[in-house]
């Protein structure tokens, strides 16, 4: 559809709502951007609804986590080295850091060397505003090309509120990480397979991997089809360059593997935590699908320690090894089925991350805002099975009540209004994950005729 004749049939009430879009979107923006932590709605108030953005973890940290080893591979360092213990005084000194601060470094090598040294083009503060600029040009590019796919000018009202009211791009924002980025680069692989334009479709997946490698299981939709020769030369092209840093620099193999890979895969595989006698634990920021299956395991389970604190059932870890494979079998089924839409099959590939890795933060679920617009925009799902999916996944997490202290009367003080909030809490977006996951599962993509 013409973005023209949208606005031509555009009504009162649509006009009020695209609005009230536009002004929550850049509410998120800048507070998100804004150094301040102003209680103003446009700077600094959405802060409060994330584990996040509540002061635990710095602004920009994982932006200036990419950019420091862009500078350290300038240098001939090892970029593994670039991690909170930088921030040291005396070893921001040593390893003569440009960044003011950062996070933890656990990206393939490949991403230090191209995009850490493009960012390096100029100074650090100027260089995460232009990226936060970068992604605000992603969501209008993303509105456009959604746009030229709308059947009719509901649906391409509804997908300009898809694209404007995600919650989880202010955490991804607010921290500089490139969840969106590599979500936006899947999107442009679902409109390549939708167009038909393979070679395409492959490179805007192979690129993606060198930001993040949650995609990469997808290879196997090319496998069962046998043309999987170029998407392996993408594999091959990540697996040496990474061969050849560790030969460079062996002793950063160890820090790798921690960061990147150890206990990663699945929960059960972590032996408690502050507070817990027994049994996987609990991190406030992290909500994957794991988590919520662990969140219920601990809420009907009610058992306390010696400090009243409730525990994690030591069976917890069988259930969440079960939960980390079953999305296993349906990917492996929806690849070799050639009657199921190549979409609907790269939907199911990008969720399947969702149940299998234990460390999903809130901010990952930015991932789903460009696929989920797609799947939208192609009639894969409408109607008030969209809205609630939607919701599940766009709105902030209930942090709120717990971030704003036991003093305030939001805060619930009573063990089982807590016990409840805190299920809710890890629960609501694996819901809208689980959901969508089964929608797709039985839709199998057969998409409406234009």
């Amino acid at each position: 559809m013409k973005i023209k004749d949208f606005l031509k049939q555009l009504k009162s009430g649509q006009i009020i709502l695209l609005c009230m879009a536009v002004l929550f979107h850049l509410s998120l923006l800048f507070s998100a951007s804004n150094r301040s932590k102003g209680n103003l709605p446009l700077f600094g108030a959405w802060r409060r609804f994330a584990w996040d953005t509540s002061g635990w973890l710095p602004r920009g940290g994982d932006f200036y986590a990419i950019y420091e080893s862009g500078n350290q591979a300038i240098r001939g360092h090892p970029v593994f080295r670039v991690q909170p213990e930088m921030n040291l005084p005396e070893n921001r000194i040593k390893a003569r850091m440009r960044a003011p601060y950062v996070a933890t470094f656990r990206y393939p090598p490949l991403t230090a060397y191209t995009l850490g040294v493009v960012l390096n083009l100029f100074p650090p503060g100027v260089s995460y505003k232009l990226w936060i600029l970068f992604c605000e040009l992603l969501i209008v590019l993303g509105v456009y090309l959604s746009f030229k796919r709308a059947r009719d000018h509901t649906s391409a009202f509804w997908i300009v509120l898809i694209w404007l009211c995600f919650y989880p791009l202010h955490i991804e924002l607010y921290l500089g990480q490139f969840s969106f980025c590599m979500g936006f680069l899947i999107f442009l692989c679902g409109l390549a397979l939708l167009e038909k334009k393979e070679q395409s479709a492959i490179s805007w997946w192979g690129i993606s991997l060198f930001l993040k490698v949650y995609s990469l299981a997808f290879v196997l939709y090319w496998f069962f089809r046998k043309r999987a020769k170029k998407p392996v030369l993408w594999i091959a092209v990540l697996l040496i360059t990474t061969a050849i840093y560790f030969l460079i620099f062996p002793s950063d193999f160890a820090l790798f593997y921690d960061r990147a890979l150890k206990g990663r895969l699945f929960v059960a595989q972590q032996t408690g935590s502050v507070g817990e006698a027994k049994g996987p634990p609990l991190y406030w920021g992290s909500m994957g699908v794991q988590r919520g299956v662990l969140a219920l395991c601990r809420f009907f389970y009610l058992q306390k320690d010696s400090g009243g604190i409730f525990l994690t059932p030591p069976w917890a870890r069988y259930i969440l090894f079960l939960v980390f494979l079953f999305p296993f079998p349906f990917i492996i089924m929806a690849a070799r089925d050639k009657k199921r839409s190549s979409l609907n099959i790269l939907s199911l590939f990008t969720l399947c991350w969702f149940f299998r890795y234990f460390d999903t933060w809130e901010h990952h679920y930015i991932m789903l805002l460009p696929l989920f617009a797609l799947v939208y925009t192609e009639g894969i799902i409408r109607g008030w099975k969209a809205f609630l999916i939607y919701l599940l996944l766009a709105a902030p997490s209930l942090w709120i009540f717990f971030g704003v202290g036991e003093n305030h009367p939001l805060y619930p003080h009573h063990e089982v209004s807590y016990l409840v909030l805190e299920t809710l809490y890890y629960t609501i977006k694996p819901v809208g994950v689980v959901w969508l996951f089964i929608h797709l599962w039985r839709e199998k993509g057969k998409l409406p005729q234009k």
